[in-house]
């Protein structure tokens, strides 16, 4: 048996970032996730780390356990006003936006 990891892109206004977000799973590209989709793959259980990129844009890095047969899910979206656009030239590491649910 394998553990899975989901990852749901969902936002209520326009996003900062259209287009896919690649998914790294430690360190390693493992598939894209667009708006208003959701991502789905089996990992190994144990210790793992999770990214977002597009482009010069990412997200931190978040570390997560996952056991057998157990599903880790995460949210996503990038950065939703334009205020926060202008403060993201400076921390493009800001724009997009990555939580365990």
């Amino acid at each position: 048996m394998s553990a899975v990891l989901r990852l749901r892109r969902h936002s209520v206004v326009m996003e900062i970032v259209r287009g896919p977000f690649e998914v790294a799973l430690d360190g390693a590209q493992i598939g894209t996730v667009n708006m208003a989709e959701t991502f789905e793959t089996p990992i190994q259980e144990g210790r793992h780390t999770i990214r977002l990129r597009s482009g010069r844009y990412s997200s931190r890095q978040h570390s997560f356990d996952v056991l057998d047969d157990e599903v880790a899910s995460f949210q996503c979206h990038s950065g939703l006003v334009w205020p926060l656009w202008v403060l993201l030239l400076v921390r493009p590491s800001w724009v997009i936006w990555l939580r365990h649910l």
